[in-house]
Protein backbone atom coordinates (compact mmCIF):
# COMPACT_ATOMS: atom_id res chain seq x y z
CA UNK A 1 0.00 0.00 0.00
CA UNK A 2 0.74 3.50 -0.96
CA UNK A 3 1.18 5.92 2.08
CA UNK A 4 -1.70 8.43 2.04
CA UNK A 5 -1.23 11.33 0.06
CA UNK A 6 -0.75 15.05 2.46
CA UNK A 7 -3.15 17.28 1.04
CA UNK A 8 -3.54 20.66 -0.17
CA UNK A 9 -5.38 23.36 1.20
CA UNK A 10 -9.16 22.60 0.28
CA UNK A 11 -10.10 25.09 -2.82
CA UNK A 12 -13.32 25.11 -4.43
CA UNK A 13 -12.38 24.43 -8.14
CA UNK A 14 -16.51 24.06 -9.89
CA UNK A 15 -16.11 27.03 -11.81
CA UNK A 16 -18.24 25.92 -14.36
CA UNK A 17 -20.72 24.72 -11.50
CA UNK A 18 -21.79 28.51 -10.29
CA UNK A 19 -23.28 29.63 -7.20
CA UNK A 20 -25.63 26.15 -7.44
CA UNK A 21 -23.15 23.35 -7.09
CA UNK A 22 -23.35 20.82 -9.95
CA UNK A 23 -27.08 21.21 -11.04
CA UNK A 24 -29.85 21.77 -9.53
CA UNK A 25 -31.81 19.69 -11.22
CA UNK A 26 -31.15 17.25 -8.60
CA UNK A 27 -33.94 19.00 -6.40
CA UNK A 28 -36.31 16.99 -7.76
CA UNK A 29 -35.32 13.76 -5.44
CA UNK A 30 -36.52 13.29 -2.42
CA UNK A 31 -34.75 14.19 0.48
CA UNK A 32 -34.03 11.07 2.19
CA UNK A 33 -30.88 10.37 4.95
CA UNK A 34 -28.62 7.79 3.21
CA UNK A 35 -26.20 5.48 5.50
CA UNK A 36 -22.86 5.05 4.00
CA UNK A 37 -22.62 2.20 1.86
CA UNK A 38 -21.18 -0.67 1.28
CA UNK A 39 -21.33 -3.28 -1.47
CA UNK A 40 -18.66 -5.63 -0.15
CA UNK A 41 -18.81 -9.06 -0.90
CA UNK A 42 -16.70 -11.58 0.32
CA UNK A 43 -13.28 -9.86 0.03
CA UNK A 44 -14.52 -6.70 2.42
CA UNK A 45 -11.64 -4.55 2.89
CA UNK A 46 -11.32 -3.04 6.43
CA UNK A 47 -10.98 0.50 7.00
CA UNK A 48 -10.65 1.93 10.67
CA UNK A 49 -13.60 4.11 9.98
CA UNK A 50 -17.00 3.90 8.03
CA UNK A 51 -16.94 2.54 5.02
CA UNK A 52 -18.51 4.45 1.80
CA UNK A 53 -18.25 2.68 -1.25
CA UNK A 54 -16.32 -0.42 -2.00
CA UNK A 55 -16.97 -2.00 -5.45
CA UNK A 56 -16.43 -5.67 -5.68
CA UNK A 57 -19.78 -6.00 -7.54
CA UNK A 58 -20.81 -3.54 -9.78
CA UNK A 59 -24.05 -2.69 -8.34
CA UNK A 60 -23.13 0.93 -7.83
CA UNK A 61 -21.96 1.89 -11.17
CA UNK A 62 -23.85 3.50 -13.79
CA UNK A 63 -22.61 1.55 -17.00
CA UNK A 64 -22.80 4.24 -20.35
CA UNK A 65 -21.78 7.58 -21.24
CA UNK A 66 -22.10 11.00 -19.15
CA UNK A 67 -26.14 11.53 -19.00
CA UNK A 68 -28.36 14.24 -19.93
CA UNK A 69 -29.59 16.24 -16.33
CA UNK A 70 -32.59 14.90 -17.57
CA UNK A 71 -31.90 11.14 -17.24
CA UNK A 72 -29.98 10.91 -14.23
CA UNK A 73 -29.31 7.27 -12.78
CA UNK A 74 -30.93 7.34 -9.32
CA UNK A 75 -29.21 8.42 -6.33
CA UNK A 76 -26.76 5.96 -4.64
CA UNK A 77 -25.55 5.13 -8.74
CA UNK A 78 -21.60 6.52 -9.48
CA UNK A 79 -21.62 8.60 -13.24
CA UNK A 80 -19.86 10.59 -15.47
CA UNK A 81 -20.33 14.15 -15.17
CA UNK A 82 -18.41 15.92 -18.15
CA UNK A 83 -18.44 19.48 -16.89
CA UNK A 84 -17.89 22.43 -19.12
CA UNK A 85 -15.00 22.23 -21.84
CA UNK A 86 -14.82 23.42 -25.27
CA UNK A 87 -15.02 19.88 -26.78
CA UNK A 88 -17.97 18.21 -27.74
CA UNK A 89 -16.11 14.83 -27.36
CA UNK A 90 -16.07 15.55 -23.71
CA UNK A 91 -19.95 14.29 -23.38
CA UNK A 92 -18.66 10.77 -24.66
CA UNK A 93 -16.95 10.30 -21.41
CA UNK A 94 -18.27 7.18 -19.25
CA UNK A 95 -18.52 5.65 -16.34
CA UNK A 96 -18.36 1.15 -15.99
CA UNK A 97 -17.64 -1.26 -13.38
CA UNK A 98 -13.69 -2.66 -13.81
CA UNK A 99 -13.94 -6.32 -12.03
CA UNK A 100 -10.07 -6.61 -13.14
CA UNK A 101 -9.06 -3.42 -11.09
CA UNK A 102 -9.37 -3.11 -7.90
CA UNK A 103 -7.26 -1.54 -4.62
CA UNK A 104 -7.94 -3.62 -1.87
CA UNK A 105 -10.42 -6.31 -3.63
CA UNK A 106 -10.75 -6.49 -6.96
CA UNK A 107 -13.60 -4.21 -8.46
CA UNK A 108 -13.39 -0.07 -9.10
CA UNK A 109 -15.31 2.29 -10.43
CA UNK A 110 -13.48 2.83 -14.08
CA UNK A 111 -14.01 6.63 -15.39
CA UNK A 112 -12.65 7.48 -18.61
CA UNK A 113 -12.55 11.19 -19.32
CA UNK A 114 -12.13 11.83 -23.22
CA UNK A 115 -10.33 15.04 -23.63
CA UNK A 116 -9.34 16.20 -26.58
CA UNK A 117 -8.00 19.47 -26.49
CA UNK A 118 -6.29 22.17 -24.40
CA UNK A 119 -7.31 25.97 -23.59
CA UNK A 120 -10.81 24.85 -22.69
CA UNK A 121 -10.19 23.59 -18.81
CA UNK A 122 -11.62 20.53 -19.62
CA UNK A 123 -12.92 18.82 -16.54
CA UNK A 124 -14.68 15.53 -16.09
CA UNK A 125 -16.19 13.89 -12.74
CA UNK A 126 -17.15 10.32 -11.42
CA UNK A 127 -19.95 11.48 -8.70
CA UNK A 128 -22.87 10.04 -6.91
CA UNK A 129 -26.08 11.53 -5.43
CA UNK A 130 -27.17 10.88 -2.30
CA UNK A 131 -28.07 12.92 1.03
CA UNK A 132 -26.27 12.35 4.77
CA UNK A 133 -25.60 13.60 7.69
CA UNK A 134 -22.18 13.31 8.28
CA UNK A 135 -22.71 15.54 11.58
CA UNK A 136 -24.54 12.92 13.62
CA UNK A 137 -25.10 10.93 15.12
CA UNK A 138 -21.02 10.52 14.03
CA UNK A 139 -19.00 13.29 12.46
CA UNK A 140 -16.77 12.75 10.63
CA UNK A 141 -12.83 14.43 10.38
CA UNK A 142 -11.65 13.36 6.81
CA UNK A 143 -12.32 11.48 3.33
CA UNK A 144 -10.31 8.41 2.30
CA UNK A 145 -10.21 7.54 -1.30
CA UNK A 146 -8.29 5.45 -3.65
CA UNK A 147 -7.37 6.66 -7.56
CA UNK A 148 -5.19 4.84 -9.73
CA UNK A 149 -4.88 6.11 -13.31
CA UNK A 150 -4.25 3.88 -16.42
CA UNK A 151 -1.11 5.30 -18.43
CA UNK A 152 -2.32 6.18 -22.19
CA UNK A 153 -1.13 5.30 -25.36
CA UNK A 154 1.24 8.74 -25.26
CA UNK A 155 2.86 7.10 -22.18
CA UNK A 156 2.51 10.28 -20.01
CA UNK A 157 0.01 12.35 -17.73
CA UNK A 158 1.39 15.34 -19.42
CA UNK A 159 -2.11 16.43 -20.73
CA UNK A 160 -3.48 16.04 -17.36
CA UNK A 161 -3.18 19.10 -14.52
CA UNK A 162 -4.71 17.35 -11.43
CA UNK A 163 -7.00 14.88 -9.47
CA UNK A 164 -9.64 16.33 -6.63
CA UNK A 165 -11.55 14.29 -4.35
CA UNK A 166 -14.68 16.18 -3.78
CA UNK A 167 -17.88 16.62 -1.69
CA UNK A 168 -21.08 18.91 -2.88
CA UNK A 169 -23.14 20.24 0.34
CA UNK A 170 -25.95 22.46 1.53
CA UNK A 171 -28.58 21.47 -1.33
CA UNK A 172 -25.54 21.03 -3.57
CA UNK A 173 -24.27 25.09 -3.06
CA UNK A 174 -21.27 24.40 -1.14
CA UNK A 175 -18.71 22.44 -3.42
CA UNK A 176 -14.98 21.69 -1.74
CA UNK A 177 -12.21 19.69 -2.73
CA UNK A 178 -8.34 19.58 -2.83
CA UNK A 179 -6.18 18.92 -5.88
CA UNK A 180 -3.48 16.35 -6.22
CA UNK A 181 -1.24 16.73 -9.06
CA UNK A 182 -0.84 14.78 -11.86
CA UNK A 183 2.77 13.45 -11.62
CA UNK A 184 1.55 11.33 -8.35
CA UNK A 185 0.38 9.04 -10.33
CA UNK A 186 2.86 8.63 -13.08
CA UNK A 187 3.71 5.92 -11.84
CA UNK A 188 0.42 3.57 -12.45
CA UNK A 189 -0.24 2.57 -8.93
CA UNK A 190 -2.78 3.00 -6.48
CA UNK A 191 -2.47 5.98 -4.42
CA UNK A 192 -4.71 7.34 -1.01
CA UNK A 193 -6.18 10.75 -1.32
CA UNK A 194 -7.52 11.94 1.88
CA UNK A 195 -9.09 14.95 2.29
CA UNK A 196 -10.10 17.07 5.63
CA UNK A 197 -13.60 17.78 6.48
CA UNK A 198 -13.55 21.24 7.73
CA UNK A 199 -17.40 22.99 8.46
CA UNK A 200 -18.08 26.01 6.58
CA UNK A 201 -19.04 28.20 3.93
CA UNK A 202 -18.30 25.01 1.38
CA UNK A 203 -18.45 22.11 3.36
CA UNK A 204 -22.05 21.61 5.37
CA UNK A 205 -21.76 18.59 7.15
CA UNK A 206 -25.26 17.91 8.02
CA UNK A 207 -26.28 18.26 4.25
CA UNK A 208 -24.33 15.99 1.95
CA UNK A 209 -25.24 16.00 -1.48
CA UNK A 210 -22.91 14.57 -3.81
CA UNK A 211 -18.89 12.74 -3.86
CA UNK A 212 -16.85 12.75 -6.69
CA UNK A 213 -13.67 12.48 -8.05
CA UNK A 214 -12.71 15.19 -10.87
CA UNK A 215 -9.99 14.36 -13.71
CA UNK A 216 -8.46 18.07 -14.93
CA UNK A 217 -6.96 18.72 -18.00
CA UNK A 218 -4.45 21.22 -18.64
CA UNK A 219 -5.35 24.34 -19.89
CA UNK A 220 -2.28 25.02 -22.30
CA UNK A 221 -0.35 22.07 -24.09
CA UNK A 222 2.60 20.77 -22.21
CA UNK A 223 6.12 21.07 -23.27
CA UNK A 224 6.47 17.69 -23.98
CA UNK A 225 3.34 18.78 -26.62
CA UNK A 226 1.95 15.18 -25.85
CA UNK A 227 -1.71 15.43 -27.22
CA UNK A 228 -4.72 15.40 -24.72
CA UNK A 229 -6.00 11.85 -24.85
CA UNK A 230 -8.76 10.06 -23.47
CA UNK A 231 -7.96 9.03 -20.03
CA UNK A 232 -9.09 5.93 -17.49
CA UNK A 233 -9.03 6.65 -13.95
CA UNK A 234 -10.08 4.12 -11.55
CA UNK A 235 -11.41 4.65 -7.97
CA UNK A 236 -12.44 2.65 -4.91
CA UNK A 237 -12.29 2.07 -1.54
CA UNK A 238 -13.76 5.27 0.16
CA UNK A 239 -14.09 5.46 3.68
CA UNK A 240 -14.50 8.32 6.20
CA UNK A 241 -12.51 8.95 9.14
CA UNK A 242 -14.34 9.29 13.02
CA UNK A 243 -13.90 12.92 14.18
CA UNK A 244 -12.23 12.63 17.56
CA UNK A 245 -14.63 12.48 21.15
Amino acid sequence: MKPRLAMAAAVGLCASCGPEGFDRGLERDAAQEVAPVDDAGPCAPAFPGDLLYVFDTGVAVFAGLAPPLSALPPNGSWFAYAETGGSAGLGDSSTEWSAGEGHACPGAVALTANFTVYGAAERVMALVNFNANWAEPKAYARLHAWIKVAIPSTGTLDHLDGILLATNTNNYMAFQGAAVAASTFADGEWHEIVRDLVPGPTYVPASINQVGVQVIGKGVPPVSSSAPVATTVYVDDLWLELAPP
